[in-house]
């Protein structure tokens, strides 16, 4: 494979990673019930992303409470979930009561460090999910930055196909990034799931040799982009109809193809007929086209058939 060839077959590869996961993603908030039009304040921002960097003492904690109320503290935190929200208040007094005491030389609770050690492991610890800040790779406004190679936050190397799994900080960091929300450790944990799940079936189509647009979709993109830009329609527009156009081609791709194979072994039978009439009347019904009128320039177009 020539240099060019691989350089293209990897371009290919890492656009349709970026476009399953803008679509997953979709998909898997709605499928979530998460609600991401709430607008939050400057204030309510900042304090997300003091959770984000694992910045959230139990006395940061008491302040937000005292000038948004607890209500709003439950949603900026936790996106509503009371019993998150609750134990993560009591981990919060815990860690602060521990703190107090080791300033004070009590060693009555306090753990060793072995122990210390055992209860902070993420797989195997009792830590509360809600406040797994020490997952964090580092402090700061580069919380949740990967070091490989500098390349970007995880979840946008997940979008492009170098890192193959999320997990619930993750999807944290990433609605509070695209959409100024933090999801409850349940959500960011269902999506992170769906999303995961996706990924695994778009690699099986890829390594299948399920690459590409297929001609139909390239004509269709093709119009859409030449007569956006002539139109001067905005780039979210255009990108919007591309991908519903892309995802309508491939569903008509897969259908013509069955009818076509259908037709080379069998002939024009009954079952055949029927299969490409539901076709054509669901391709007239999505596409917005007059019934009416298609049916009569059909007929026409077939100057042998006549009508009873």
């Amino acid at each position: 494979m020539s240099e060019v060839t691989l350089e293209r077959y990897e371009s290919e590869f890492k656009n349709k990673y970026r476009e399953n996961f803008e679509e997953s993603l979709n998909e898997a908030i709605n499928l979530s019930g998460v609600v991401v039009t709430r607008k939050p304040t400057v204030k309510e921002i900042h304090y997300m992303q003091m959770y984000m960097n694992g910045e959230v003492s139990h006395e940061e904690l008491q302040l937000a409470i005292s000038r948004v109320g607890e209500k709003t503290a439950c949603m900026i935190f936790c996106n509503g979930n009371l019993s998150e929200f609750n134990d993560w208040k009591k981990d919060l007094k815990s860690i602060a009561d521990d703190m107090e005491k080791a300033e004070q030389g009590i060693s009555g609770r306090l753990v060793t460090v072995e122990e210390g050690k055992a209860f902070q492991d993420h797989e195997k610890g009792t830590h509360a999910p809600s406040h797994a800040t020490h997952n964090n790779s580092g402090l700061g406004e580069n919380a949740g930055f990967v070091g490989r190679f500098n390349r970007g936050y995880v979840w946008r190397l997940f979008a492009d196909g170098t890192v193959r799994d999320l997990n619930e900080d993750d999807v944290k960091l990433l609605l509070l990034e695209r959409y100024d929300m933090i999801p409850s450790s349940y959500e960011a944990k269902m999506i992170a799931t769906r999303l995961n799940k996706e990924r695994r079936v778009l690699e099986g189509l890829l390594l299948q040799g399920d690459i590409g647009d297929s001609p139909t979709t390239k004509d269709a993109i093709s119009i859409i982009t030449n007569e956006g830009k002539k139109k001067g329609l905005a780039y979210d527009k255009t990108d919007q109809m591309g991908r519903v156009a892309r995802k309508q081609c491939a569903k008509y791709d897969h259908e013509i193809g069955k009818i076509v194979g259908k037709v080379s072994i069998e002939g024009a039978s009954p079952e055949v007929e029927k299969k490409y009439s539901t076709h054509v009347s669901k391709f007239i019904a999505e596409n917005n086209l007059n019934a009416d009128n298609v049916v009569e320039l059909i007929l026409r177009a077939i100057p042998k058939f006549k009508r009873s």
